[in-house]
């Protein structure tokens, strides 16, 4: 799958199941470090190491390297960000109206193990989840059945839930690719020229987050004075 279609195939709420079928009462257990990860697109970094020619050893040379001096200035950053203004605050803007959401739906899952009402079990109606397979299976025939490509559902089926900004801009991306430049250079050359234009996008975007971090940090660090 990761191969197709770039994500991988996980079974959903397994962490989150385990917890609710344990029979354990109380909240901490939803804090608890459950090392549950899915290392299948490291897979990736074996190919990348064949195609630059770089040996494994270096890799592991250079995470040696790395990880003294991650851990000691990941808690400079950490204490400097921490003191420069109050968290959450109009200068963290992301944390400012995301956190409560995501606190939000964090505290409905985890009333799963609370005492009183528990608002997630409540939801687990089975006439509602036979509803979800079947709409599924439905898209999927649909899809089939109109000889779209799979490409569809996994897109469509991948996006439900998801924050619409992200999405729809890379809808209008898809169409001016499809539709206008394929047409302009031509299908073959346009193909061709995607991956070097995604990396240089990346890139500069990376660029230009780091230096608007980078002023941020410098203009609020400045203390004013009336002098």
């Amino acid at each position: 799958m990761i191969g197709l279609t770039g994500n991988p195939v996980a079974f959903p709420f397994v962490r989150e199941g385990s917890f609710m079928l344990s029979g354990y009462k109380g909240v901490d257990i939803w804090f608890a470090p459950i090392p549950m990860h899915d290392y299948g697109m490291v897979t990736a970094l074996f190919k990348q190491l064949e195609l630059t020619r770089t040996k494994f050893t270096s890799i592991v040379k250079a995470e040696l390297l790395m990880m003294p001096i991650n851990i000691v200035f990941s808690f400079v950053f950490w204490a400097f960000f921490w003191y420069l203004t109050a968290i959450p605050s109009s200068v963290y803007p992301f944390v400012d109206k995301i956190w409560p959401f995501e606190a939000i739906n964090r505290s409905l899952i985890m009333t799963a193990t609370m005492e009183g009402r528990q608002w997630l079990l409540e939801s687990l109606n089975g006439w509602r989840i036979a509803a979800g397979f079947a709409g599924g299976i439905g898209m999927y025939m649909l899809v089939a059945a109109m000889k779209w490509p799979v490409f569809l559902f996994y897109g469509g089926s991948g996006g439900i839930g998801v924050d619409p900004a992200g999405p729809v801009l890379l809808l209008i991306g898809a169409l001016l690719g499809r539709f206008y430049f394929a047409r302009k250079l031509g299908k073959e050359l346009w193909f061709r020229y995607v991956p070097v234009l995604t990396a240089g996008f990346f890139c500069g975007a990376g660029l230009v987050g780091m230096l608007v971090v980078g002023l941020t940090i410098v203009t609020n660090s400045v203390v004013t004075k009336l002098f």
